[in-house]
């Protein structure tokens, strides 16, 4: 089964640290980024064919948040990085309005159980069968 890789983007090390292993034991290979102007650099400095599937991102962060990140992907001209979903990663008690107002990303609550990382990184990153053969 091959697999897209996952990029995340988290400032707190040990977090990083732990889902960047749990999906590589899962089998996702992964891109790390400490802030959004990071992550940002990799999207533009990576071969189009090797954009990550998706895109886990957590809102507080140094330099560039996940707020400022999500804002400077709206703005992007290249389709392929604008287009990429992402998967907002947050402690934050007052998620709702990704949850109501933007359904088009999905919400990890910190702390979250292993079982719902892959659930919801497979939905974009697991790459079908007969897509893999042809």
């Amino acid at each position: 089964m091959q697999m897209k890789s996952v990029l995340v983007v988290e400032d707190d090390q040990d977090i990083l640290e732990n889902v960047v292993i749990a999906l590589n034991i899962a089998g996702y290979p992964t891109h790390a980024a400490e802030n959004g102007k990071l992550a940002l650099r990799f999207l533009y400095q990576v071969p189009e064919q090797d954009l990550p599937g998706c895109i886990l991102l957590d809102l507080m962060m140094p330099e560039m948040n996940g707020f400022e990140f999500i804002e400077h992907l709206q703005m992007e001209k290249i389709f392929k990085i604008k287009k990429i979903p992402i998967i907002i990663m947050s402690a934050k008690d007052n998620l709702s309005y990704f949850i109501k107002e933007k359904p088009e990303y999905d919400v990890l609550k910190k702390p979250f159980e292993l079982e719902q990382l892959y659930s919801v990184v497979k939905k974009y990153c697991l790459i079908p069968e007969k897509i893999q053969h042809a």
